[in-house]
C-alpha cells in the first residue's frame, strides 16, 4: 500500500474511533491492512496466535482482554467503555451482509439493487442509517441508505 494511502487510512481508522463509529472487529482488520500484514504475520507481530485473530476477524472468537490490548496497542489503540448519546444510538449504522449462492456475483446490478431496496425498507421503518457491505469483496460498503427525515 503507498505512503500517502497508508496515511490516509491511519487518520480515517483515528477519525472513526474519535467519533465511535467503528467497531473492535473492523478496528482490528483495518489496522491489519494498514500494517500491510497477513493475519498470520499480525498476530506474530502482536504476540497472538494466529487462529485467535483469524477467529476474532471472523466474529467467532472470544478473545481475552489481554488479547484485545495487544491487537489494539500497534496503533496506539485502547479499549474503552462509554454510553453512547442519544444522537449517536439514532445515528446508529446497520450493515448488511451481501450473501450469495455459489457462482452468483455479489456486486452483480440485480443483486446489488435488490439488497439496496431492503436497506432503503429497513431504514425507514427503523429510522436509521444502513450500510450495505459485500461480504465476499472484503467487507466492501457498496451503498449507504440514510433514514428518510
Amino acid at each position: 500500500m503507498p505512503r500517502a494511502l497508508r496515511e490516509a487510512k491511519r487518520a480515517e481508522l483515528y477519525e472513526r474511533a474519535a467519533r465511535g463509529d467503528l467497531g473492535l472487529v473492523e478496528a482490528v482488520r483495518m489496522m491489519r491492512k494498514i500494517a500491510s500484514k497477513t493475519q498470520a504475520a499480525y498476530a506474530a507481530m502482536v504476540g497472538v496466535s494466529p487462529r485467535v485473530l483469524m477467529d476474532f476477524e471472523r466474529g467467532a472468537g472470544n478473545p481475552t482482554l489481554e488479547t484485545l490490548q495487544k491487537l489494539l496497542r500497534p496503533f496506539g489503540l485502547e479499549l474503552g467503555v462509554r454510553r453512547p448519546s442519544a444522537e449517536a444510538t439514532a445515528l446508529t449504522v446497520r450493515r448488511f451482509q451481501l450473501r450469495t449462492d455459489a457462482g452468483v456475483s455479489a456486486g452483480s446490478t440485480g443483486t446489488r439493487r435488490a439488497a439496496i431496496s431492503l436497506a432503503r425498507t429497513f431504514a425507514a421503518k427503523h429510522g436509521v442509517s444502513v450500510e450495505v457491505i459485500d461480504v465476499a469483496r472484503g467487507g466492501a460498503v457498496l451503498a449507504r441508505v440514510d433514514a428518510p427525515e
